[in-house]
C-alpha cells in the first residue's frame, strides 16, 4: 500500500492528525511573538540602567502606591512625548504577574517583565514604598 492509496482510504485518520499539527504551529507561532518582547528581572535591570528604558506600572493607581519598582511611572503619569530626534521612548512595562503587560509590549522599544511585580518580589529587589 502506496502512501497515497493509504491517505485516500484513511483520510479520516489523516484530517484530524493535520488539523492537530496546524494548530500546534499556530500556538508556538503565537507563544515565540509573546516572548520575544519578554524579559527576565536581571535582563530588565540591564535594560532600564544601561539602555535608557523607563519602568511603567500597569498595575491599578492604589497598588502603585502602596509599593513599586524603584524608579517606576505609573500608566497614568505617562503623556505623549514630543519626538525631536529619531530616539523612540523606551518603556519596560510590568503588572502584577505580567500577562497585561505583555499586551502593551508589541514593539522594539516596548518590553514588558516577565512575571511581573511577583517575579520582582520573588527576587527580593528593591521597590518604593507608600510614604
Amino acid at each position: 500500500m502506496n502512501l497515497l492509496t493509504f491517505l485516500s482510504q484513511y483520510w479520516w485518520l489523516v484530517v484530524p492528525i493535520v488539523v492537530v499539527l496546524i494548530a500546534i504551529l499556530v500556538l508556538e507561532s503565537l507563544e515565540s511573538s509573546q516572548t520575544k518582547f519578554a524579559m527576565t528581572c536581571d535582563e530588565a535591570i540591564l535594560k532600564v540602567n544601561d539602555h535608557g528604558f523607563v519602568w511603567v506600572d500597569t498595575r491599578p493607581v492604589a497598588l502603585y502606591k502602596q509599593s513599586s519598582i524603584l524608579g517606576a511611572k505609573h500608566i497614568s503619569e505617562l503623556k505623549p512625548i514630543k519626538v525631536k530626534s529619531n530616539k523612540k521612548p523606551k518603556y519596560l512595562y510590568f503588572c502584577q504577574q505580567g500577562s497585561t503587560s505583555m499586551k502593551l509590549a508589541q514593539k522594539d522599544n516596548q518590553h514588558y517583565l516577565k512575571g511581573g511585580f511577583d517575579a520582582w518580589l520573588s527576587q527580593h529587589l528593591p521597590v518604593k514604598k507608600e510614604e
